[in-house]
């Protein structure tokens, strides 16, 4: 009994991976940890006015009981910090939105290069299309992913 008798050939399984899995752990850990972490931070906050104010805005507008009023910091610490101060939720949204879209463009590219291999053929996407060749997308992404990241940049603006 030779080698060729006792070795014999593999049946080929084709192992289904889902899309989340084209990315390293760590691009998943970088994007959602910051998310997660501000969220807790921000309903901690949220929390804590409620507490003390219970979302009354007693007085007239430009003026509050609470000691989150922001006359009070200008006074104390300056226009320029109070103006770093009062922007950072927009710096926290802007960096969490913009990491979010990064992760799920990686997806989809993933998912649009890895299509050139399986299936029947697909032409390459490039700037300046003739005959049968795929353009470019408008945006990085496909429409259906494009427009609603769009308009979810916007209504966080």
């Amino acid at each position: 009994m030779g080698l060729i008798d006792t070795v014999l050939p593999r049946p080929w399984h084709r192992k289904s991976y889902r899309i989340i899995s084209a990315l390293p752990k760590s691009s998943w850990i970088v994007t959602f940890g910051p998310i997660v972490f501000f969220l807790g931070v921000g309903s901690h906050f949220v929390f804590q006015i409620y507490k003390l104010d219970s979302f009354s805005f007693r007085g007239t507008f430009g003026s509050s009981d609470s000691p989150f009023f922001l006359g009070d910091y200008v006074n104390r610490y300056g226009y320029i910090t109070t103006l770093l101060f009062a922007n950072l939720p927009q710096l926290i949204l802007s960096y969490c939105f913009f990491s979010y879209e990064s992760l799920f463009t990686r997806m989809l590219n993933e998912k649009e290069f890895n299509s050139y291999s399986l299936g029947p053929h697909k032409e390459l996407r490039i700037s300046y299309p003739t005959g049968k060749r795929a353009s470019t997308h408008w945006f990085r992404l496909p429409h259906a992913h494009g427009i609603p990241l769009l308009i979810t940049s916007a209504l966080l603006h």
